[in-house]
């Protein structure tokens, strides 16, 4: 009996579509928004397929966050702060 074999032609490019769509969006995020406000003072310490780990150095980030919110998931703040959806603070330091 001869095996019937599986054809993945289109589950492969939707996943390569998704995945190019994320990186265009990282790359957007990271030189319209995050390399605007800090400059230098922002450096990719580690990224994976949909995340970047930033190191930036400021004075107060959360004022220059709030400043370009529009950049930035703010739903862990304050009731006042609408949630956004490109950039999310991880570290729960909810001022």
């Amino acid at each position: 009996m001869k095996k019937e074999a599986a054809h993945l032609i289109k589950p492969i490019v939707i996943g390569v579509a998704i995945l190019d769509t994320s990186n265009t969006i990282l790359c957007e995020a990271h030189y319209n928004g995050v390399k605007v406000i800090w400059e230098d003072n922002a450096i990719i310490l580690y990224t994976d397929t949909n995340s970047l780990i930033y190191c930036i150095n400021s004075e107060n980030m959360y004022e220059e966050m709030h400043l370009k919110r529009k950049w930035f998931d703010m739903c862990q703040y304050k009731s006042d702060h609408p949630p956004f959806s490109k950039f999310k603070d991880d570290s729960n330091n909810n001022k």
